[in-house]
């Protein structure tokens, strides 16, 4: 388990314990910090050649001292939220073009960088009737990105991802208003309740938790040439 040394940061490592004790596991926690983040970051970047995803350090720091313990195959969950309806909050509802550009970006471009393009055609591809597509672009552009990034953090190390919720398919669409009522995820969470009965109790599903917001509280912003100068940070 990832734990992040950070002010009242999310701790997942507590109920994983409890798991791995159940399924009779290995457990171990890898303590990651701001300055084990930070120091990792160009070497992604450079084997990318594009920015990174917040979760690609944490994979890279991770999968280092996974090899270190002699294992290179590492198994994850890539692609089931995208897949099986775990981005509720992207399912809340049926987004316009426009608002769903503005949810699912992480910052729009024109008001960081002195030239910009417009992106907007990415996601005018799974729009119908201003309506977005919302499962076929999870699954095609958020699975593909996730997977990317995945990669990168885990392949860096020189490990190998294993990730079979990327080559999985639903024969069906899934069933948005079961999502909407608040079951995220419900197919995995029917057959987790079958496969382990003594655990009734599922976790509550929490974004690959990063302290960012601890981490760069007192972050003056970008200082490559690229960037507008004076960019407000607060927001």
């Amino acid at each position: 388990s990832i734990k992040f040394e950070a002010e009242n940061a999310i701790d997942e490592t507590i109920t994983a314990s409890i798991y791995a004790k159940e399924f009779k596991l290995n457990h171990k926690i890898i303590n990651i910090s701001y300055n084990n983040y930070m120091s990792v970051i160009d070497t992604l970047i450079k084997n990318k050649k594009s920015p990174l995803h917040p979760i690609e350090p944490a994979l890279y720091i991770a999968s280092q001292k996974i090899k270190d313990d002699g294992y290179t195959n590492i198994l994850t969950g890539c692609n089931a939220d995208g897949k099986f309806g775990g981005l509720d909050g992207l399912l809340s509802k049926d987004w316009e073009l426009n608002e769903f550009i503005k949810k699912y970006s992480f910052v729009n471009s024109k008001n960081v960088l002195k030239k910009s393009d417009d992106m907007s055609y990415v996601y005018k591809k799974y729009t119908i009737d201003n309506k977005i597509d919302i499962q076929s672009f999870l699954n095609e552009i958020f699975g593909y990105d996730t997977y990317i990034s995945f990669s990168n953090g885990i392949n860096s190390a020189g490990c190998k991802l294993i990730a079979p919720f990327a080559f999985l398919k639903l024969k069906n669409k899934l069933d948005i208003q079961r999502i909407r009522n608040g079951e995220s995820k419900y197919f995995l969470r029917e057959v987790f309740k079958k496969r382990y009965k003594n655990l009734s109790q599922i976790p509550k599903k929490i974004a690959f938790a990063r302290p960012m917001d601890k981490w760069l509280y007192n972050w003056s912003g970008p200082k490559r040439e690229e960037f507008i100068k004076g960019i407000d940070m607060s927001n």
